[in-house]
């Protein structure tokens, strides 16, 4: 017998496994609903700190139109003559302004000369939905 020399290749055999193949198909069911509820959960997080910022740009509007309503009454009550300036009350842009008056006075003695100084305590109130902003200043008689 005459011995024959045959050149063989190498070459990768790749066997089927029907365990990797049902593994690698695709997304189950549960991991779906997994990232839905975390999906979910994290767009209620979004939507609530959205809910907290617009709740304080409210705020800041309002609290910026009532200092503003509160800081024109005391410079109109400045500018009224002193024996006229009363306690009163008022509404404007949907905001009430209250504004107390308390007449007040001091005497003050230096070498033996004691002089009274009149003076009237004021604080404006301006109040909206439950939320109020005060100010308080004071206006001398002469």
């Amino acid at each position: 017998m005459k011995s024959t020399k045959h050149n063989f290749t190498p070459c990768n055999i790749v066997q089927d496994n029907p365990q990797s193949t049902t593994r690698n198909r695709g997304f189950t069911i549960i991991e779906i609903l997994i990232t839905l509820l975390i999906f979910a959960i994290s767009m209620i997080g979004i939507m609530s700190i959205r809910a907290v910022s617009l709740n304080g740009s409210f705020f800041t509007k309002n609290a910026t139109v009532a200092a503003a309503l509160g800081q024109t009454k005391i410079e109109e009550l400045k500018n009224t003559a002193y024996s006229s300036i009363t306690s009163g009350s008022a509404q404007e842009k949907g905001m009430n302004i209250t504004w107390t008056v308390t007449p007040n006075s001091t005497t003050v003695t230096d070498s033996g000369m004691s002089t009274t100084y009149n003076f009237k305590d004021i604080t404006v109130t301006v109040t909206w939905k439950q939320k109020k902003i005060e100010l308080h200043t004071i206006i001398s008689q002469g």
